[in-house]
């Protein structure tokens, strides 16, 4: 990787997410600084049912929307890349939601990558 790449929480522990009229975010508000950027989600589920709405946001602004879709087997990989055009000063969130009827799930592992795209 570059110098210019940044990665936030390339790893975070199994825990099971209850999107159930609600939404889990993963990074909220993390400063970014200004340039063009590759934006690199992975998602790695386990016993996935109903999974909602994933969203990226640049300043609580949605700027990408994607669906993992529902009923995934086991060690589902869903993965999202992205160019975003980030000024100085705004900030990044990930937060994945139910878009429907309640759900729950387990993410093994999630990724979220910031790549300077010259």
């Amino acid at each position: 990787m570059g110098a210019r790449d940044i990665i936030l929480n390339p790893l975070l522990e199994a825990k099971p997410i209850d999107t159930t009229g609600g939404e889990a975010t993963f990074w909220d508000e993390e400063e970014i600084p200004s340039g063009r950027w590759w934006v690199i989600i992975g998602f790695w589920f386990s016993s996935t049912t109903g999974m909602g709405e994933c969203e990226l946001k640049r300043d609580r602004a949605t700027i990408e929307k994607f669906y993992a879709g529902e009923a995934h087997s086991d060690d589902s990989i869903v993965v999202l890349t992205v160019p975003v055009l980030f000024k100085a000063g705004e900030k990044v969130s990930l937060t994945i939601g139910q878009d429907g009827a309640g759900g729950t799930a387990t993410v093994k592992a999630i990724g979220f990558e910031l790549h300077f795209k010259k």
